[in-house]
């Protein structure tokens, strides 16, 4: 069942256009794209894909791209300012997309509930762990969000490097269509461990089990970007 409650931009009754989303949406990013590789290590049941995000693409690249290799909905998170145009709510409610308000904390724990509950039922959840976007040159530091949520529900999480989006689509600048971008999706990371541990751990352990992921999930992403990591 879905969680009580209402996000701005998330429609009670789905728009189950996901074809015409992704094929609209493969279409206008194709020019940008060079490759995609290693959907195979997205497991069968439910599992969250976190990656990078240098850019206005990634979101596109996450739902559309992955979603219809794998001939499965990613329920991307979004920032909700993105749902105010007619259009585009249409575009991110088809795709199935979950909005959030940056700062609104009723908005962030109805999101959690929605995406809790959407990897309960075995679908995917997609995040950009480090929150806001970077400048193209290094990570920022992730937030432990994915982790608390990975624990909650024991699923896997499963890194994604997408490189070059910054310099095809950099934010508040004409696209640069000689550049092209590469998607690898790593193996993913098992936090069944942690959450048997989650579930009967105090706020302070809970704390340090969302670390020991969040430090896991950095470091392969890293890897897989390209991008260094924060420097604390």
């Amino acid at each position: 069942p879905a969680p009580a409650g209402k996000l701005r931009g998330m429609s009670s009754k789905w728009w189950h256009s996901l074809p015409l989303m992704y094929s609209g949406t493969i279409v206008l990013s194709l020019p940008f794209m060079k490759s995609l590789a290693g959907t195979d290590n997205i497991p069968a049941g439910g599992c969250i894909i976190a990656a990078n995000h240098s850019s206005v693409i990634d979101g596109p690249i996450m739902t559309t791209w992955i979603g219809a290799a794998i001939s499965r909905a990613v329920h991307t998170i979004s920032m909700a300012d993105a749902f105010n145009h007619w259009f585009m709510r249409w575009v991110l409610r088809s795709g199935q997309v979950i909005p959030l308000e940056r700062g609104n904390s009723a908005s962030h724990q109805l999101m959690m509930q929605y995406a809790v509950s959407f990897l309960k039922r075995g679908q995917i959840v997609g995040i950009f762990p480090e929150g806001r976007m970077n400048d193209g040159k290094q990570l920022r530091r992730m937030r432990d969000g994915t982790a608390l949520m990975a624990m909650e529900t024991g699923v896997p999480i499963v890194p994604v490097g997408i490189r070059n989006s910054w310099d095809a689509m950099p934010l508040g600048k004409r696209p640069k269509f000689g550049r092209r971008i590469e998607v690898i999706v790593g193996k993913p990371i098992n936090t069944s461990p942690q959450a048997k541990l989650y579930h009967l751990a105090d706020s302070v352990q809970r704390a340090e089990l969302a670390v020991e992921i969040t430090d896991e999930l950095a470091e392969r992403i890293s890897e897989l970007s390209g991008l260094p990591l924060a420097k604390v």
